[in-house]
C-alpha cells in the first residue's frame, strides 16, 4: 500500500474502521493499493470498485464522514493510476450507484480530501502523499510532452489538472513557458517566479536555476522592446534573478549565463559601470575562471566597444587555450580595434594556421596589418612590406572559393564533435573533404577526422559533422580546401 511518513501518520488521526462499510472499504483499498505495486491492474479495479460501492451504501453515509471521505479520496486517486483511466468517466463504472452519471476524477479526488484537511489539518502531509501518486506523475509528464509537441492548450489543461492535485513546479513551469509562446509576459513572469518559489527542495536544484535564467532573460527581453517607463523595474527584475543565481551557484552553466544576463541587463540601462563590474572578477583574476567564462565576458565587452576590457578577457582566454579559433579570432580583433597591432598579429597568425580556410580570418589579417602600415609612417621602408602585406591578405581573402565556418564544438573526456558548413564562393557546382585533427591542450594530435561535404552549388552551402573518439580535446585545426 502507498505508504506516509511516521510523522504525518501520527499528526493525521482518522478513524477507517466504522461503520463496518467503511472496514471493509479500507481493506479493498489496501488489496487495490497491493496490486497496482504488481501492476495488476484488473485486480486492482475489482478491489476500487468494491470500495466505491461499499462507500456508496445507505449505511456508510453520515455515521463517519470524515473517514468515509478519506477512504474515498484514496480509491480515486488510486484509480488516477491506470494508464488507461479516462480522467472524465462514467461514475458506475468505479462502483458508484448507476444514477450518479458522470465523474471527473480529479475534481472529485480534490474535494474529497480538501473535506478531510479542511476538517484535520494535521492530515494535509497525508493527503499530499495521496494526491502526488502516479496518476499526479502522470499529467505532469503529460503537459510537458503537450508542450514540447507545441499543443499549448492542451499542456494548460494537464497541467492546471495536475495543479489540482498537487502544486509541482513543474506543471508552473510548463503554464510559463505556454505564456510565453503566447506572447504573455505578465503571465510568463508570474508562473516562472511560482515555479521557484516551489522548487525550494534541493531536488529541483537545476530547475530552480534554469527558471531563473529564463526569468532574467525574459524581463532584459522585454525591457528592451517596452516604453522607457517601465524598462527600469523589469531590468531590475532581470536583474535580481540573475544575481539569485550568481549568488547561490557555483555551476558554471548557469553562473555564466546569469553573467551574460547581467551584463546585458546593465548596459540595457546605460549603467556601464554595474556592466564592467559584472565581469571585472574575471578581469582581476582570469586564472580562476574557465576558458568559456573569459569568452564570453570577452563577446560582451567587444559587443560594448569596451576593447581595453575585451583585450584582457580574451587573453586570459588564449592562456587557457592557445588552440581555440574563437579566443583566437576575437582576441586578434579586439587588440586591432584597440591599435596593439603587433599583438593582433600574433593572435591571428595562430589563427590562420588552425582555420585557413575561411576567408574572413585572412580579411582580418589584412585590417590588422593596415594599422601596422599607418604606425610605420615614418619608416617608410616597413611602411611598404606592411602594405605589401595588406594587398596580399585581402586578394586571398577575396579570391577564396569556398569559407569554412564552425557552428558547433561540442567536448567530453573522450571524444568531440565540430559541426558547420561550407560555402562554395564559385561559379561552378564542387565537393570538399574537410580533414580535421584534434589537438591537446599541448598541440598534440589525440584524434582524426574527416568529412565529405558535397556535390555544393554555386553559392549554395554545404553542411557537415566530424565526431571523434579523441581525449581531452583543447582544440582543433584543419588542412586548407
Amino acid at each position: 500500500m502507498f505508504a506516509v511518513s511516521a510523522g504525518a501518520q501520527a499528526a493525521c488521526d482518522i478513524d477507517e474502521g466504522r461503520p463496518s462499510q467503511v472496514a471493509r472499504a479500507f481493506l479493498s483499498v489496501t488489496q487495490a493499493a497491493n496490486a497496482q505495486e504488481a501492476e495488476n491492474w484488473a485486480e486492482a479495479t475489482r478491489s476500487l470498485q468494491n470500495a466505491v460501492k461499499l462507500l456508496s451504501e445507505r449505511g456508510a453515509i453520515g455515521p463517519n464522514e470524515l473517514g468515509r471521505s478519506f477512504l474515498l479520496g484514496k480509491a480515486l486517486s488510486l484509480y488516477l493510476n491506470n494508464p488507461t483511466q479516462p480522467l472524465v468517466t462514467d461514475a458506475a463504472s468505479l462502483g458508484f450507484p448507476a444514477e450518479a452519471g458522470t465523474i471527473d476524477l480529479v475534481s472529485a479526488v480534490d474535494s474529497l480530501f480538501e473535506v478531510v484537511e479542511q476538517s484535520q489539518p494535521g492530515c494535509l502531509e497525508t493527503t499530499a502523499d495521496w494526491r502526488r501518486q502516479k496518476g499526479w506523475v502522470g499529467l505532469l509528464q503529460s503537459a510537458a510532452d503537450h508542450l514540447n509537441a507545441g499543443r499549448n492548450d492542451s499542456a494548460i489543461v494537464a497541467a492546471n489538472r495536475a495543479m489540482t492535485l498537487g502544486e509541482s513546479p513543474y506543471a508552473t513551469m510548463v503554464l510559463g513557458h505556454v505564456a510565453n509562446n503566447q506572447n504573455q509576459l505578465a503571465n510568463a513572469l508570474r508562473f516562472y517566479e511560482r515555479t521557484v518559489e516551489l522548487a525550494s527542495d534541493s531536488i529541483y536544484t537545476d530547475l530552480r536555476f534554469e527558471t531563473l535564467v529564463n526569468i532574467g532573460n525574459l524581463a532584459t527581453d522585454a525591457a528592451a522592446d517596452t516604453v522607457p517607463e517601465a524598462k527600469a523595474a523589469l531590468a531590475q527584475r532581470a536583474a535580481t534573478a540573475y544575481q539569485a543565481v550568481m549568488q547561490n551557484t557555483t555551476d558554471s552553466t548557469f553562473v555564466r549565463a546569469a553573467r551574460r544576463g547581467l551584463s546585458r541587463s546593465a548596459l540595457l540601462m546605460g549603467d556601464t559601470t554595474s556592466f564592467r563590474g559584472v565581469y571585472a572578477p574575471l578581469i582581476a583574476n582570469p586564472a580562476g575562471y574557465t576558458y568559456d567564462d573569459l569568452v564570453v565576458s570577452g563577446v560582451d565587452a567587444a559587443q560594448a566597444g569596451l576593447w581595453a576590457d575585451a583585450v584582457k578577457l580574451f587573453d586570459g582566454a588564449v592562456e587557457r587555450n592557445t588552440w581555440h579559433r574563437d579566443a583566437l579570432y576575437n582576441g586578434a580583433l579586439s587588440h586591432a580595434r584597440q591599435g596593439t597591432h603587433d599583438r593582433a598579429l600574433a593572435l591571428v597568425q595562430k589563427l590562420v594556421q588552425l582555420d585557413p580556410s575561411n576567408p574572413d580570418n585572412w580579411m582580418l589579417t589584412a585590417e590588422i596589418y593596415n594599422g601596422l602600415a599607418k604606425a610605420a609612417a615614418r619608416n617608410p621602408a616597413q611602411q611598404k612590406t606592411m602594405n605589401e602585406a595588406v594587398t596580399a591578405n585581402f586578394s586571398k581573402a577575396q579570391d577564396m572559393k569556398h569559407r569554412v565556418a564552425f557552428s558547433e564544438f561540442a567536448k567530453t573526456a573522450s571524444g568531440a564533435t565540430l559541426g558547420g558548413i561550407i560555402e562554395n564562393r564559385s561559379d561552378a557546382a564542387r565537393s570538399f573533404t574537410l580533414r580535421v585533427e584534434f589537438l591537446d591542450a599541448a598541440g598534440a594530435v589525440v584524434g582524426t577526422g574527416e568529412a565529405a561535404v558535397g556535390p555544393v552549388a554555386p553559392g549554395a552551402e554545404g553542411r557537415f559533422t566530424i565526431t571523434a573518439a579523441a581525449p581531452n580535446v583543447a582544440g582543433f585545426r584543419y588542412a586548407p580546401l
